[in-house]
């Protein structure tokens, strides 16, 4: 998911509004996260000199455009990892730069750390100085940046997810991948140690004891996506994590198969009642991500950090309707809580069985980091309650459709321009 490209795409739909959109890709050591659109110029991320580059770019382009009459906003899509080596603060001289030519500058903050280091903490207190406005992708970072980092110009805009046509039954999107009779646990997404798997697997593998043998049979768990790029190159072209998910699965008697086809098993030469895990090592695109998130029946991100803001795995099972059980991160107890604030932990869902009230407004299930015995629990009531679990699910992410969310920024961008009858924004957007 390449979340500036997504943003983009949206926003193109105002024509009369945007005049034109330009990307200036982040790239480290050839190690491309997405395939760069509209871009001049790629940021070579340990390069500051090519930070610098890019700033006076999007400086010229600015003036050009003024001198036409049109006004620029520009977007940082800001994560930690990006920036330098991981100590340096290009965003903000880039930010600073902007903001001395009267340049309207937004900063999406990916990451919002409950307990940062002292420079972690000063390089987002700086953005807030030097942007218009900071971006959050999940509700509670507003407060974690008010409280703890003492940031007001910071504002809720929804991460985006696909609209889908829902005239086509989760079957018959099954049956495009091959694996059409099967009820589907599924883990999408980059392959990395912070992802859990472990967990998830072990907490698979305990919830196939827990139901009928017959169902048991019938459940396959398809881990896809391919190792972190940045894994492999650190070490030196091998893959030792996904070597350790395929043992741990062999060692649980899971009898895990990989395959590099994204449509998994449309030629049928799985065997499928041999393997209970399929680990699909291979490049998703968009469309592919969103059929297989639609195929799946529960979704599983068991995320090894509790300070996890945002996810797009998350927000994309929320904008297809696919219930999760998900780790207790900050961004799936935004997700999955109630209008009390009351949080949809797998042991509060067993403890009150009798609370007809509270397991109708279930939207997804928790589980403790780690908690190998909650995961195969709440898959358990997840599939225990599918229908319930998607209506409210689905409620929730209808709203983070691209469409609506392209609406947001836009009404953002036309209220950062001052000047109300030059009101056609060019927007370049930094992006990972």
């Amino acid at each position: 998911m390449g979340f500036s490209q997504d943003t983009a795409k949206a926003i193109d739909v105002y024509e009369n509004t945007i005049k034109q959109i330009k990307i200036h890709p982040i790239d480290k050591n050839g190690l491309k996260y997405i395939h760069p659109i509209r871009d001049k110029h790629v940021i070579k991320q340990l390069d500051t000199s090519s930070w610098a580059d890019a700033t006076t770019i999007i400086s010229g382009r600015n003036r050009k455009w003024c001198e036409e009459g049109f006004k620029s906003v520009v977007i940082l899509e800001h994560e930690y990892g990006l920036d330098g080596n991981g100590r340096d603060n290009n965003f903000n001289y880039v930010a600073k730069r902007l903001k001395a030519e009267c340049i309207p500058t937004i900063a999406v903050l990916h990451t919002v750390l409950q307990k940062p280091n002292t420079h972690q903490k000063k390089v987002l207190q700086e953005l807030s100085e030097n942007c218009s406005q900071l971006i959050v992708l999940s509700p509670s970072a507003i407060d974690i940046l008010k409280d703890g980092y003492n940031i007001e110009n910071v504002t809720y805009i929804p991460h985006g997810v696909p609209e889908i046509d829902r005239s086509i039954s989760k079957q018959d999107r099954k049956s495009g991948f091959g694996l059409e009779g099967k009820f589907m646990v599924g883990t999408t997404g980059l392959v990395s140690p912070g992802k859990g798997l472990k967990y998830g697997i072990e907490g698979y593998s305990k919830f196939l004891k827990m139901v009928n043998p017959d169902f048991a049979k019938n459940i396959i768990y398809v881990i896809s996506g391919q190792t972190h790029p940045e894994i492999i190159d650190y070490n030196n072209g091998k893959d030792p994590h996904r070597k350790e998910l395929l043992d741990l699965c062999e060692n649980l008697g899971l009898n895990p198969i990989e395959t590099k086809n994204e449509r998994i098993n449309r030629d049928r030469k799985i065997n499928l009642e041999d393997h209970r895990v399929i680990f699909v090592n291979a490049h998703l695109g968009d469309n592919t991500l969103t059929n297989l998130i639609s195929a799946t029946d529960v979704g599983l991100t068991p995320y090894k950090s509790p300070q996890q803001i945002s996810s797009g795995i998350l927000f994309y099972h929320a904008g297809i309707g696919t219930p999760c059980v998900s780790s207790d991160n900050i961004c799936a107890k935004d997700l999955y809580r109630n209008r009390k604030g009351e949080h949809f932990y797998i042991e509060d869902l067993l403890k009150r069985k009798k609370d007809e009230k509270f397991h109708k407004e279930v939207s997804g299930v928790l589980a403790e980091i780690g908690n190998t015995d909650q995961i195969g629990q709440g898959l358990r009531y997840a599939f225990e309650h599918i229908p319930t679990i998607e209506s409210n699910i689905l409620k929730k992410g209808l709203p983070m459709a691209w469409p609506v969310v392209a609406a947001e920024y836009v009404k953002l961008f036309t209220d950062l321009v001052s000047n109300k009858k030059t009101n056609i924004c060019q927007i370049p957007f930094i992006d990972n």
